[in-house]
């Protein structure tokens, strides 16, 4: 699947803000899961009850998993035969996707507790 210049352009754009926001957020997140590790059930969904928290996180796991989708289409247009490259990207944007649901969702239920 070749990409013509303009798209490889805004692929490029777009990976180096996404990488840009993770280098703020994954620092973020960092600090502020860490304190939480190693503490009880409730104590954890206490903590990710915080607003703050849970948006930090919301934020992270976004641009994590969209970089992550982003990232991951290239190395299969770049690495894998042609029959199953469209398989495969499907495959791996269900799978970013998916988690970013799932967390997403597990946020919300803990914040709407």
């Amino acid at each position: 699947m070749a990409r013509d210049g303009k798209a490889a352009t805004r692929h490029l754009i777009s990976m180096t803000r996404s990488s840009w926001a993770l280098l703020v957020l994954v620092p973020l997140f960092l600090f502020t899961t860490g304190p939480i590790i190693g503490a009880s059930h409730a104590e954890v969904v206490d903590w990710y009850g915080r607003p703050l928290v849970a948006l930090i996180t919301a934020a992270t796991l976004i641009v994590g998993m969209l970089h992550f989708a982003s990232g991951i289409q290239v190395v299969i247009e770049d690495y894998t035969p042609s029959p199953q490259r469209e398989k495969l990207i499907g495959l791996a944007r269900m799978v970013s996707y998916g988690l970013m649901g799932l967390g997403l969702l597990s946020l919300l239920i803990i914040l709407f507790k």
